[in-house]
């Protein structure tokens, strides 16, 4: 049988590598021009789809219109005016530049914790300040998707009170699965309670991530009498017959450490579950007899009268 010359099968395989070749750089365009389309979402506001990581967007940040991973946001346009403002509100900031924090809207990447009452401009304008070498990693409203609050009312720090909760519904064990927990929470406060905003001040998941709820320095709503002078964190799942993971316990301990040193509690705080302070079966039966054994837990019982009927009692637990 005749062999095929080597030159022409050499010329063959260069044929054919460039032919793969080409078909990789028209399938790299189609990618390209799809995300693109996906983007204008963003690009149609006069936004940019960027790793919102790195940057500061004085104009804020929305997620869902780029393409990409969850760290892809859209960074919005900061026109005059909006310059302009964040020249103003910047000069009410000297509480937050002083204690090493920088001022920004919320909605931007925080990569420690946001305090309110620091900053300058409207309440969603808060200090991002780095993390205190005692406390956990908090996954921001913004990296969970919150929704904006209705109102928000500050208080000081010092507080006396810690609140352990129960969300009393299903448990999560993965960061997606408690993120969806998270705001499925935020929904039912905000759109069946009635409230201005997820009632908890922290949530912690199973997944041992503690997730932002109202945040330090803000008024919650979750145990009725004692908003303004405690902090309620909220363990995602029910905790009748069992207790949460070790790593939400875990996560807790390090939150409640990190309150102490922030001095966002007294040195000598109180830690109560929730039903010392009302007529509730919250945070548990199992877990309630758990953190009886946590450091500054303290016996007996501090509530109002809360044998209010559950439409009532929904009406005033912002109170």
């Amino acid at each position: 049988m005749r062999k095929e010359p080597k030159a022409s099968i050499i010329f063959q395989f260069k044929t054919m590598i460039a032919l793969k070749l080409a078909v990789v750089a028209l399938l790299a365009v189609h990618a390209q021009s799809i995300s693109l389309r996906q983007d204008e979402a963003c690009t149609n506001q006069g936004g940019s789809c960027v790793n919102w990581q790195y940057y500061v967007c004085h104009g804020g940040v929305e997620t869902g219109l780029c393409n990409g991973d969850s760290n892809i946001r859209c960074c919005l346009p900061c026109d005059d005016q909006c310059q302009a403002d964040e020249d103003e509100w910047s000069q009410g900031d000297a509480a937050c530049t002083a204690e090493g924090g920088e001022c920004k809207l919320d909605s931007n990447y925080c990569d420690g914790v946001y305090e309110g009452g620091l900053c300058g401009g409207p309440a969603e304008r808060s200090c991002c300040k780095a993390p205190n070498g005692d406390c956990p990693a908090i996954v921001s409203r913004a990296e969970w998707g919150a929704r904006a609050p209705g109102s928000t009312t500050y208080m000081g720090n010092g507080v006396q009170y810690l609140f352990i909760h129960h969300s009393a519904g299903a448990s999560c064990s993965t960061k997606s699965e408690c993120i969806a927990e998270v705001k499925g929470i935020q929904n039912y406060h905000m759109d069946s309670n009635g409230w201005s905003e997820v009632g908890y001040s922290f949530l912690i998941g199973g997944d041992g991530n503690v997730y932002e709820g109202r945040g330090w320095n803000k008024v919650g709503a979750q145990t009725y009498g004692f908003n303004s002078v405690g902090y309620g964190i909220d363990f995602i799942g029910t905790f009748t017959s069992t207790n949460p993971t070790q790593a939400a316990q875990d996560a807790f301990k390090q939150l409640a450490e990190c309150a102490a040193a922030g001095g966002y509690v007294i040195g000598d705080y109180e830690l109560k579950g929730h039903r010392q302070t009302g007529s509730t079966e919250c945070p548990g039966n199992t877990f309630y007899e758990t953190i009886k054994s946590y450091p500054h837990w303290t016996n007996g019982n501090i509530g109002k009268d809360m044998t209010m009927d559950e439409e009532t009692r929904r009406k005033y637990m912002e109170l």
